[in-house]
């Protein structure tokens, strides 16, 4: 590579993502009321957390309120900081942190402006919905797309060695056997 600066993709149970609908507000005003508000919506205390917020799209609620969606994420400061200290160490230079699961939507999606579009009004021919499963040996990334929003995104460690690990043992194979017929 002829350069050392990296993007990081993040794959943890320690980043929880949530669409939350709050009243309205410009991207400005969220950037200091979601410190306030996060805490009802993700499972980590806000001061041990970094943040990240983006509007997705605005709507009137029932009463006629004009409202956002706002896509929150969240992980936890420690795993982050660990993180980019590794990738320092490695010589390299962080750039910018990524969820793993939405540099998949975007690596496999073709048109960009279907993920987080800027525009509202992308929607006709009705509702799009794609769901991305990346299983690798250790973790799964599961994300669910629809009409350029992720909807639900999470990771889990059921994954390839896990699946391996129950062929193996259910027809009494090794490891590397149960491997090779998996594959």
């Amino acid at each position: 590579f002829s350069t050392k600066d990296v993007i990081i993709g993040l794959a943890s149970e320690r980043v929880v993502v949530r669409l939350v609908n709050m009243p309205y507000m410009d991207q400005t005003e969220l950037a200091g009321a979601i410190q306030f508000q996060a805490q009802d919506y993700i499972p980590i205390p806000v001061e041990d957390a970094i943040i990240d917020a983006k509007i997705i799209s605005e709507f009137l609620s029932e009463n006629d309120e004009k409202m956002i969606e706002v896509l929150l994420v969240a992980a936890q400061k420690d795993m982050v900081n660990n993180t980019v200290k590794a990738v320092e160490s490695a010589g390299l230079k962080p750039q910018a942190i990524d969820l793993s699961a939405f540099a998949i939507v975007r690596a496999l999606i073709e048109d960009e402006s279907y993920f987080l579009p800027e525009d509202e009004g992308n929607t006709e021919g009705g509702s799009q919905a794609s769901a991305l499963i990346n299983i690798s040996s250790d973790l799964t990334n599961i994300v669910v797309v629809e009409n350029g929003v992720p909807r639900f995104a999470r990771v889990t460690p059921l994954a390839g060695n896990d699946l391996t690990q129950a062929i193996a043992d259910s027809l009494g194979l090794t490891f590397d056997e149960a491997e090779e017929l998996k594959v």
